[in-house]
Order: structure tokens, then C-alpha cells, then sequence
């Protein structure tokens, strides 16, 4: 493993993903929990988000590298959908059965979350490198 390509990759795919995930949330659905104020907290616990998407970003990268083929970004974008659905399409079906939402804030998560996962996935595919092998 290219130890400092994984970290930066990590940390560069940790900003993207903020960036993806505020622009979800915070423009597309902002009228959804401006309107479910009641279900939400007054202010969101910034902290816990930042650390829980850092948490997220270098577990991402980390499993990716564990099947790494050097395919390149097409190699990203399949890993991100799979992640996509695993998680973002199952998570949100499952928010939606138990929380109210409504049908387009479920299918912006449904949708949403794989495009970003492809996104990252696409990212990171695209800055990491493994260590070029030792010369003799």
C-alpha cells in the first residue's frame, strides 16, 4: 500500500464528500427540514458530522484498496456504486419506512448517495498509486 497517497486521497475524498453531501442536503433538501424543523435538531452537531464523514472517508478508501485491480477511475466509479447501493440505496428505503419522509426526499437519497459514492470512488481511483516496485 502507498501509505501517503491513501491518506491524501482519503483526506481529498473527505472533502469532496462534505461538498456532495452539503449540497444534498443543505440546498437540494433544504426545504424538506426547513419544513420538518420539529423532527430535527435546532442546530446539527457539526463536530459528530465532520468526524463521522472522516471516519467514513478513510473506511471507504481503505476497503477500495483491499480489491484494488489499477483499473483507474472506471474502477472507482463501479466500487462507489457498489458501496452506492449497499448502503445509500438499502439506508434509504429503510429511513423512509421508518421516518417520515416524503417520496422525493427518499428518492434524492436513493439516487443521491450512489452518485456520490461513484463520485468519491472516481476520486480516489484517480489519485492513488501504488508504490512503484523497488529497482534493482
Amino acid at each position: 500500500m502507498n501509505t501517503g497517497r491513501y491518506v491524501l486521497g482519503s483526506i481529498v475524498v473527505f472533502v469532496v464528500l462534505f461538498f456532495l453531501d452539503y449540497l444534498l442536503n443543505e440546498v437540494l433538501l433544504s426545504s424538506f427540514y426547513a419544513a420538518n424543523a420539529a423532527c430535527m435538531r435546532a442546530e446539527p452537531y457539526w463536530l459528530a458530522i465532520f468526524l463521522g464523514e472522516l471516519i467514513f472517508a478513510f473506511g471507504f478508501c481503505f476497503i477500495f484498496l483491499k480489491g484494488y485491480e489499477g483499473k483507474g477511475c472506471a474502477e472507482g466509479v463501479r466500487y462507489g456504486l457498489y458501496i452506492g447501493v449497499a448502503f445509500g440505496i438499502s439506508t434509504s428505503m429503510i429511513s423512509y419506512a421508518v421516518y417520515p419522509l416524503s417520496g422525493w426526499v427518499m428518492l434524492a437519497y436513493f439516487f443521491g448517495y450512489p452518485i456520490m459514492m461513484m463520485i468519491i470512488g472516481a476520486v480516489f481511483a484517480s489519485i492513488y498509486k501504488p508504490k512503484a516496485p523497488a529497482s534493482m
